[in-house]
Formats: structure tokens, C-alpha cells, sequence
């Protein structure tokens, strides 16, 4: 359906808070995006939204990793100059595609969860909803921390290593919502599919409804069981009579 490719996309933005540490990985993630919510689209409008806004997300991805190139490669007074002039237009554009991006995710997720009767995913992407707001919130203002009125009491670095983490749980929740939906959310005509067995064992899996015994089945299995037990105590008790009958037999002769 393309959950699990949405999944595998998503993955790729945890390198966004980490741009630090030279990690511009996420263009991967855009494109996988892009091809999962193309093949979402076809059931729910708002995953077509979606994907309009992560194609205009690759160009973003593109850019970053060219801009760390330039480090690598040692070039960073071109890097400076250029950065000197676009980072601030980088930086916006990015968090309004961003925020626009899990706009239409959040609210396909839950429509599509609405649909097939899962409130506990519904509840998750409103959560999600809400833990956006706050974690955009907190990285438009960062820039107003760094006074000394504050960082007389708590270091600049501590509170930017404080919203890095925001956004890593923020992104882990979600991938963790769009994780559910891949486990929950099936197409109409893969329910007529016959089951496969699983390759997780059973003691890390959940018992299903379906899995559960049959009384019925548990009780002839317990009474096949007797019968071949009582079966086997006659055949013992005969062949036991038998060789005792032949020995008295050889005896009297």
C-alpha cells in the first residue's frame, strides 16, 4: 500500500536535527517519500497534497547535501558565501514545507485511520498534531534565547542540544504513527489474501483472536488422544496373554 515505504523515508529525516555533525542524508528521504505518498494518493486526497509538498522538498535536500559537499571538499569560503546569503531563506523555507508537510500527513493519517475504525492512530496523529506546533514553536524562538539574561543561567549549546532533542522524539513519534499504520491499515482485497505464517516467533508475537484454540477442536484432539492411549494399553494386555498362553503351550508339550 505504501506504508512501508513511507516508513523507510521518514527514517531519513532524523538526519535533519543532526546537520551539526555533517549528516545531509535526507534528500534519500524525500524521494522515498515522494514514491510511497504517489502510491497512497490513490486512496486518500490528502496523501496527493502530501506528496505535492515532498517534491518540493528534494530541491531542499539537494541543497544541503551540495552545501556539505563544499566542507568536505574544502571549500568552505565558497560555502560561507553562499550560505551568507541563503541560509536564512533555507531555514524558513524549510520549516514551512516541513510544517505543511505533516499538515496533510497528519490529517490523511487520520482520516485513513477514521476509515477503518482505529482511534488509537487517530488519537496519535492529533497528539503528533499538537507536538509540531510546540517543537516549531520552540525552533522559531531559539534564536531569542541566546541573551544573557538567559544564558547567564543556562548555556546557549544546552538549550539547542534541548530542542535537537524535541525534534528526534517528535520524528520517532511519527515514525512510530506511520509504523502503526503499516501493521493496521490493509487494502480491501488483501483481506481476502490467504494468511502467511509468521516469521517473528511466537513468543514475540501477540495472540490474535483467530489464533486462540477451538474448545471444540481442543476436546476431539484430548479424545484422539485416549482412544489411541486405551488402544494401545489392549494391544500391549493381547500380546502380553498371547506369550503367556504360547509358554503354558510349549510347557505342556
Amino acid at each position: 500500500m505504501g506504508y512501508g515505504i513511507l516508513l523507510a523515508g521518514y527514517l531519513f529525516l532524523l538526519a535533519i536535527p543532526l546537520h551539526s555533525m555533517g549528516v545531509c542524508i535526507e534528500i534519500v528521504g524525500y524521494i522515498l517519500l515522494f514514491r510511497a505518498l504517489t502510491l497512497l494518493s490513490e486512496y486518500q486526497e490528502e496523501y496527493r497534497r502530501a506528496k505535492v509538498v515532498s517534491a518540493m522538498l528534494i530541491p531542499m535536500g539537494l541543497y544541503s547535501l551540495l552545501m556539505q559537499c563544499l566542507l568536505w571538499f574544502g571549500k568552505s569560503e565558497l560555502h560561507e558565501k553562499i550560505t551568507s546569503v541563503t541560509e536564512l531563506l533555507y531555514t524558513v523555507l524549510l520549516a514551512f514545507l516541513l510544517l505543511w508537510f505533516h499538515f496533510h500527513l497528519y490529517r490523511a493519517t487520520e482520516m485513513q485511520a477514521a476509515e477503518v475504525d482505529l482511534p488509537d492512530i487517530v488519537r496519535q496523529a492529533r497528539r503528533n498534531r499538537i507536538l509540531t506546533f510546540v517543537y516549531f514553536a520552540l525552533s522559531i524562538s531559539q534564536s531569542y534565547f541566546n541573551v544573557p539574561a538567559i544564558t547567564k543561567y543556562i548555556p546557549y549549546a544546552m538549550i539547542v542540544s534541548f530542542i535537537s532533542l524535541i525534534a528526534i522524539i517528535w520524528l520517532l513519534l511519527n515514525a512510530k504513527m506511520i509504523f502503526c499504520c503499516y501493521v493496521r491499515i490493509c487494502l480491501p482485497e488483501d483481506l481476502d489474501m490467504p494468511m502467511h505464517k509468521s516469521k517473528i516467533p511466537s513468543v514475540f508475537r501477540t495472540k490474535e483472536p483467530d489464533d486462540l484454540p477451538d474448545p471444540e477442536e481442543e476436546k476431539r484432539r484430548a479424545r484422539e488422544a485416549f482412544d489411541a492411549e486405551m488402544h494401545a494399553k489392549e494391544a500391549a494386555r493381547t500380546k502380553k496373554n498371547k506369550d503367556k498362553n504360547q509358554k503354558l503351550l510349549i510347557t505342556l508339550i
